[in-house]
């Protein structure tokens, strides 16, 4: 499958980290999202039903990033990877988890993480 669209740089604030200290308040999260899938039908129709409406991968992302805090960002992950997974079969799905400024040793600008799954039934 060489189809997919990308969704990149959704925001939101949530509250993650392992020690207790960092979830007390709400830190800035990035997540990028890329869905494997048949893009042929939407790119002959220009017709938004015959394709993925992104808009619905926004909502996901954000609903299952912030209905809990959580310690790890892979945690995170994890939760929107399941979220994403149910409905329209897929050929392949990843999303990358950045925790953005997180307050350490040497102040990296984020940390991130990916989880990619090869296909809706392998999660």
């Amino acid at each position: 499958m060489s189809d997919s669209i990308r969704v990149e740089g959704i925001a939101f604030q949530a509250r993650v980290g392992y020690e207790a200290s960092e979830r007390m308040q709400p830190q800035r999260i990035l997540v990028d999202v890329t869905l494997e899938l048949p893009l042929a039908a939407g790119a002959r129709s220009d017709d938004l039903r015959d394709t993925l409406d992104y808009r619905g991968v926004c909502t996901a992302v954000v609903e299952a990033g912030t209905a809990r805090s959580y310690h790890l960002i892979e945690a995170m992950a994890g939760a929107i990877v399941e979220r994403l997974a149910v409905g329209e079969p897929r050929a392949g799905l990843a999303v990358t988890v950045s925790k953005v400024r997180p307050l350490m040793a040497g102040e990296p600008d984020r940390v991130s993480v990916t989880l990619r799954r090869a296909a809706a039934g392998t999660l």
